[in-house]
C-alpha cells in the first residue's frame, strides 16, 4: 500500500480542487434554468368588469407552458370563477404574455367608501420549472371630467364613473400631526382614519415623503393621494389610492360630502323677489331620498329671529344621485312689504346636512327726479 500512497495523495488533492469548481460551475448555470415571472402590470377596466394582466416571462427552453391566475373572492362571489388558466407556447428567454381576468357581474370596486382589494396569485408552469408571484388586484378607474363646471369647486375627477369631491387634508387639523418618515403602516392607518373621521378624503404628500408604509395604509383605508411626479402612473400603478398626475392646485374645501346651497344673491331691494335654485351636493356612498326644507326669516344684528318676517317651504320628494349635484327645488319669495333695511337668514336642511346664509334687504330705489 505504501507503494501507491503517492497516487492516493494525488487523487485526494484533485478531489479537493476539482469538486468545488464543478459545484461552482453548476451553481452558476442554475439561474439560467429557472422559470421567472417578472414586471407584472395590471390594468383595470371598470365598465367591462375586467383586468388586463401583462407580464414578462423568462423560460429556459421553448415549449408549452400554462399561466394560472387565481384571485381571492368575497363571500358574495363565485369561487369557481376566480381561477383562469391560459395555455402558452413560449420561446426560450424572455416573453411578453397577457391575459384578461373576468371579475364577474358585480365585482367589488375600490373607493373611499369601500376600499376593497383582491389578492392575485400568478403561476407559470412547464416541464422545466415553475415561476410564481403575488400581486394586489383592484377595480379602480380614475378619469378627468373635462366638462365639469369650474364653479363646482374643482370636482373634475370621476372614480369608477362617479364624480368625486376631493376634500384635501390639512395636517394642522389633526392633533398628532403627520407620522415620521420611517413610521410603520399602523401609524399611517391611524393618521388616515383620523383624517377620514374629520371629513377629509384626499392628501397631497411630497414625493420625498411617500413610503411603502404610507401607500399601503392609504390603499387599505381608501384615502386618495395626489403625488406630483410625471411618471406617477408607472411608478405607483399597484396602488389604487394614487391618482393620475396633474399639476398641484389644491385649496382647502370646506364643503361636506353631503351639502346644500342656493343660487341666490346676497343683497336684494325690498321690492325684489328672491328667486333661485336649491342645490344638493351628494358625494356620499348612497343616493339621497330625504326631504329638503328651507326657511327664510328676518333676524336682528346678533343673528337671532326678530319676528318681523318668516316663511318656509319643503320639497318632500328628492331623487339626488350619488356623485352628482342636483337641483332639488326652486326658491321664490316676494319681498314686498318688508321693512328695509333688514337682514334675512336663509336656512336649508335635509337629513345629514344644514346650510345657512344671510341676505341683506335694502330700501327700494328712489324714483328718478324729473328734470
Amino acid at each position: 500500500m505504501k507503494k501507491y500512497g503517492w497516487i492516493w495523495s494525488l487523487v485526494l488533492v484533485w478531489c479537493l480542487c476539482a469538486l468545488p469548481a464543478v459545484g461552482q460551475k453548476k451553481a452558476g448555470r442554475a439561474p439560467q434554468g429557472v422559470v421567472e415571472l417578472t414586471r407584472v402590470r395590471l390594468t383595470p377596466d371598470v365598465p367591462m368588469n375586467e383586468v388586463r394582466i401583462e407580464a414578462t416571462v423568462r423560460v429556459p427552453k421553448a415549449g408549452k407552458y400554462t399561466l394560472t391566475c387565481t384571485r381571492s373572492c368575497y363571500a358574495d362571489e363565485d369561487p369557481d370563477a376566480a381561477i383562469l388558466e391560459v395555455p402558452l407556447r413560449l420561446r426560450k428567454g424572455e416573453n411578453e404574455v397577457s391575459a384578461l381576468i373576468d371579475m364577474g357581474e358585480n365585482p367589488h370596486q375600490w373607493s373611499e367608501f369601500h376600499p376593497d382589494l383582491y389578492r392575485l396569485h400568478l403561476r407559470i408552469e412547464g416541464k422545466k420549472g415553475v415561476g410564481e408571484t403575488d400581486e394586489t388586484l383592484f377595480l379602480r378607474q380614475w378619469e378627468e371630467d373635462d366638462y365639469a363646471p369650474a364653479s363646482l369647486h374643482g370636482m373634475q375627477w370621476t372614480l369608477n364613473g362617479l364624480a368625486v369631491l376631493l376634500r384635501p387634508l390639512s395636517a394642522s387639523y389633526l392633533p398628532e400631526g403627520t407620522p415620521a418618515a420611517d413610521a410603520p403602516s399602523s401609524a399611517w392607518l391611524r393618521f388616515f382614519r383620523e383624517a377620514q373621521a374629520k371629513g377629509f378624503n384626499h392628501w397631497h404628500p411630497s414625493p420625498q415623503s411617500v413610503t411603502p408604509a404610507l401607500l399601503a395604509a392609504a390603499d387599505t383605508v381608501g384615502f386618495y393621494l395626489h403625488i406630483d411626479e410625471p411618471d406617477t402612473l408607472e411608478r405607483y400603478a399597484r396602488h389604487p389610492s394614487v391618482m393620475p398626475y396633474a399639476p398641484h392646485a389644491d385649496t382647502l374645501l370646506v364643503m361636506a360630502p353631503l351639502s346644500l346651497d342656493a343660487e341666490v344673491g346676497r343683497i336684494y331691494l325690498a321690492d325684489d323677489t328672491i328667486q333661485g335654485d336649491i342645490l344638493l351636493y351628494n358625494f356620499t356612498e348612497d343616493d339621497h331620498r330625504q326631504p329638503v326644507s328651507w326657511q327664510l326669516q328676518s333676524v336682528s344684528t346678533d343673528g337671532e329671529p326678530d319676528g318681523h318676517f318668516a316663511t318656509q317651504g319643503e320639497e318632500d320628494y328628492v331623487d339626488a344621485f350619488q356623485g352628482e349635484v342636483t337641483r332639488v327645488a326652486t326658491l321664490r319669495v316676494p319681498l314686498s312689504g318688508i321693512q328695509a333695511p333688514h337682514r334675512l337668514l336663509l336656512t336649508l336642511s335635509t337629513q345629514g346636512a344644514t346650510r345657512q346664509r344671510f341676505i341683506d334687504v335694502r330700501p327700494p330705489r328712489a324714483p328718478a327726479q324729473k328734470p
